[in-house]
Parts: structure tokens; sequence; C-alpha cells
């Protein structure tokens, strides 16, 4: 569990320090609308590896998906 917090922190981090000098030159609202979206998305990536019942994206498209597809 702490691996997988770490994981998305780090990973949040980086994604913020790669888009820090565009995000500066952007306004107040758009730094901490992206700063919120980076880290709910982190948030949610760490939810999904660390509880086992949450289905994962893959799981997701192969459900939208399985009506179109010709192997069945």
């Amino acid at each position: 569990m702490i691996a997988a917090l770490l994981q998305s922190a780090t990973a949040v981090a980086v994604l913020i320090l790669v888009q820090w000098k565009t995000l500066q030159k952007g306004d107040k609202a758009t730094r901490w609308l992206a700063h919120f979206f980076v880290v709910l998305a982190g948030g949610i990536y760490w939810y999904t590896q660390t509880h086992v019942h949450v289905p994962h994206p893959s799981v997701w498209l192969d459900a939208v998906f399985r009506p179109w597809s010709p192997v069945n």
C-alpha cells in the first residue's frame, strides 16, 4: 500500500514539475484546476492499485467493446 502511494505521489510530482513553466504562464484558476486534476488522477490510480475489488480500465473497455468484437 505504501509502495503504491509513493509511486502515485512520485508520478504526480513529476507531472507537476514537467508542466511547471507552462502552468506559470496561465492564470491562477487554470493552474489550480490542472493541479486538482493531476492529484485526482493520482488518487484514482492509488485507489485502483490498493483495492482488489475495483475493476481496472481494461475490464471496463472489455465490457464496452465486447458486443462489437468479431472474435466472440
